[in-house]
């Protein structure tokens, strides 16, 4: 005789609980669809965690049939690459309520979307170096035939790191993530909250058409391009998912005003692949995240000459061929 299922959940707010094995000590972000706590693992030795946990409303809607579950997402393909630049993902598991959840790294940063608000400046050579490695990542992700389907700055946490106070940048949130060449099922919205928002998402999203390596390339291309510019790819007086949706369907120029414009000690080389990135033809962009960082490579030993010093970016190259050669690699990567 099979047990019933849990009833809904009607709460949502964990501080001060303990819950299967983890002490929730304090909110620290929340979505339409999940919040996150910081938590202390028992289990574990006392780790610190991140926990995300579905929001009571979200696990309706999945109960229903409504909705497909992002948590499942987050864990399957966060841990299918490691990468110093993603997030990991411990162990996944159900409340008391039902409410899935996914116990991950905890990262003392804050979001790139965070320090763009404030107005936090960086200088060119530092935003290269957090680009670098997010390139990095993603060249991983594709390589493994993943495709994160929401690169955008509120998914990306730095923190600074070592004694030179270096920014060391961490990928978040897979839970929109799937397979190349195995969208379908796995519908895609526009919103501000979900896959491919309007902000950083490419031109051919927008106009309906699926997910792929080539529009995670664009959405790195912008956020990239803020990175490295402080301002976003499309000048837009008010940046609402409509203008931004309505400014993709158009033929105005992507981005708005040249990276020259406002960086103009930046290697035109880096800055010409910033914009090819961003390029409306998705042919005109580099095929996936592995030529992307191949690209970059090449475009940074002229400033790596001058500077005297290897970056992030050649670490990180020669750590995917390292990948690429190693007769471990899995079946999964090798025969896609």
């Amino acid at each position: 005789m099979t047990s019933p299922p849990p009833p809904p959940p009607t709460s949502s707010d964990l501080v001060g609980t303990t819950v299967d094995g983890f002490a929730v000590e304090a909110e620290i972000a929340r979505s339409l669809a999940t919040r996150v706590y910081r938590a202390t693992e028992s289990a574990a030795g006392g780790r610190t965690v991140a926990l995300k946990v579905m929001e009571p409303l979200e696990q309706r809607l999945l109960l229903d049939g409504q909705a497909i579950n992002p948590l499942w997402r987050e864990a399957r393909f966060s841990q299918a690459v490691r990468d110093r630049a993603i997030v990991r993902v411990f162990r996944t598991g159900r409340l008391e309520d039902g409410r899935y959840y996914v116990a991950m790294e905890y990262v003392e940063g804050v979001s790139l979307d965070a320090m763009f608000r404030a107005g936090d400046a960086v200088d060119w050579r530092e935003a290269l170096s957090v680009a670098e490695q997010l390139v990095g990542a993603i060249a991983r992700l594709h390589d493994a035939r993943i495709i994160h389907c929401d690169i955008k700055p509120a998914n990306v946490l730095v923190r600074r790191v070592s004694a030179k106070g270096e920014l060391q940048a961490k990928l978040i949130d897979f839970g929109q993530a799937r397979p190349s060449g195995a969208q379908q099922g796995l519908p895609i919205s526009v919103g501000v909250d979900d896959a491919g928002t309007p902000q950083y998402m490419a031109p051919e999203q927008a106009a309906g058409a699926a997910p792929s390596f080539r529009t995670d390339v664009f959405s790195l291309g912008a956020v990239m391009y803020e990175l490295l510019t402080g301002e976003p790819a499309m000048d837009l007086e008010r940046p609402t998912a409509a203008a931004c949706l309505a400014y993709l369907r158009s033929d105005a120029p992507i981005p708005t005003i040249a990276v020259s414009a406002y960086e103009p000690h930046l290697p035109k080389a880096i800055a010409d692949i910033v914009e090819r990135c961003l390029s409306r033809d998705p042919q005109r962009r580099p095929r996936d995240g592995m030529a992307l960082l191949a690209e970059l490579e090449v475009a940074t030993r002229e400033h790596e000459r001058r500077s005297g010093a290897r970056s992030v970016l050649r670490r990180s190259m020669a750590a995917l061929r390292r990948l690429l050669t190693s007769p471990r690699r899995s079946k999964r990567s090798r025969s896609a």
